[in-house]
């Protein structure tokens, strides 16, 4: 991401409102750069998404953000993460857990997941059908 301060300022600037402070934006791109994505327009959408999620877990965006990895290793775009969004609110609705236990929940079982061929909408159904 080659952009001078006053592009990365006004990037922080556009993503930033209420639920979604400065230091959430700048630790969601923090993140988000380090899971490969440098282009501006594409890391303000997907920390627009990021944040989408937060508000509906009643989280902060910084504790969706941490877990982005899980999205990307159990096949979920990040640049398409509005597509995780019925899934994540199966779970928000349907289960006892909340957002970040499930996450932290999906971070350990991954390399299971993974061999199993176990895709992300598939891991939300059955955390709501043994909860």
């Amino acid at each position: 991401m080659r952009t001078t301060g006053d592009e990365i300022r006004d990037l922080v600037l556009s993503a930033t409102d209420v639920t979604f402070s400065i230091e959430d934006v700048l630790e969601t791109f923090k993140r988000l750069r380090g899971l490969g994505i440098t282009n501006t327009e594409v890391l303000r959408e997907v920390a627009l998404n990021i944040d989408t999620i937060s508000d509906a877990a009643g989280v902060g965006a910084g504790d969706i953000a941490k877990y982005a990895h899980v999205f990307k290793v159990l096949g979920i775009d990040l640049e398409n993460l509005e597509d995780a969004f019925p899934a994540l609110q199966y779970v928000i609705s349907s289960t006892g857990f909340e957002l970040t236990d499930f996450f932290r929940l999906l971070e350990q079982w991954t390399p299971l997941l993974q061999d199993m061929g176990v895709s992300f909408d598939e891991t939300a159904i059955l955390m709501g059908d043994t909860s």
